[in-house]
C-alpha cells in the first residue's frame, strides 16, 4: 500500500495558498473601491469618475460653489488661483477662471447651469461641454464625490476636433487626479475641522 498523505498535504497547502491569495485580492479591490477614483459609464461623450472622501458634503460644496477656490480642487495643474465672479454661484451666474496649459496662460468664462444646494454644481464651458460635481453624503459622514466632463451638448465638429486633440482623455486624467487630490487631502485632515 502506498502512502499518499504527503500528496494530500501538499495539495491542501497549495489550495490554501490560492484561496488566501484570492481573498487578499478581493480585500484589496474592496479597499481600492473607495480610495481610488473609479470610472462610471455615463455614455459615449461623458467622462465621469467617482471616489469616496472622508468629509461631509457641505465642506466640499463650499469649495466647489466658489470659483475663487477651484484651484484647491484641481489635480490637472491647469486651474490658477485667480478668478473673477461671485464667491458663491447660483444657476445662471457667470465666472471667469484663469488657466495655464503648456505654459500658456488663458482665461475662460463659464456659465453656471445647475446648482442644488449641498449636492450639485455644474457649469458650461465656452466650447459647449459641461463640468459637473455631484456630492452624495453617506451614513458615516463621508461623501461620494463624482466629477464629470459631458461633451454630449457640443457641436459634432467641436467634439470631434477636441477628441482628435485628446481633450477627453486629458480631462479623464485631470478628473482622476483632482478626485485623488481631494481624497488624499481629506484623508490626512480632520474631517470635522
Amino acid at each position: 500500500m502506498v502512502d499518499h498523505s504527503e500528496d494530500h498535504t501538499e495539495h491542501d497547502a497549495r489550495h490554501d495558498a490560492e484561496r488566501n491569495a484570492e481573498h487578499s485580492t478581493e480585500q484589496s479591490r474592496e479597499h481600492d473601491a473607495g480610495v481610488k477614483p473609479r470610472r462610471l459609464n455615463r455614455g459615449p461623450h461623458t467622462v465621469a469618475y467617482q471616489v469616496t472622501v472622508p468629509v461631509r458634503a457641505e465642506r466640499l460644496f463650499e469649495i466647489i460653489v466658489d470659483p475663487h477656490r477651484h484651484h484647491e480642487l484641481d489635480g490637472s495643474g491647469t486651474v490658477r488661483d485667480t478668478a473673477v465672479g461671485p464667491r458663491r454661484v447660483y444657476e445662471g451666474d457667470r465666472f471667469r477662471v484663469d488657466m495655464r496649459k503648456f505654459g500658456i496662460p488663458y482665461a475662460l468664462t463659464m456659465r453656471v447651469t445647475e446648482v442644488v444646494d449641498g449636492r450639485v454644481v455644474e457649469w458650461r464651458h465656452p466650447a459647449g461641454h459641461q463640468w459637473r460635481w455631484e456630492l452624495d453624503p453617506t451614513d458615516d459622514g463621508s461623501t461620494v464625490v463624482t466629477e464629470s466632463y459631458d461633451a454630449s451638448g457640443q457641436h459634432d465638429l467641436v467634439r470631434r476636433g477636441l477628441e482628435l486633440l485628446r481633450v477627453p482623455a486629458d480631462n479623464a486624467n485631470g478628473i482622476k487626479s483632482s478626485l485623488q487630490k481631494i481624497r488624499d487631502h481629506w484623508s490626512e485632515s480632520d474631517p470635522s475641522a
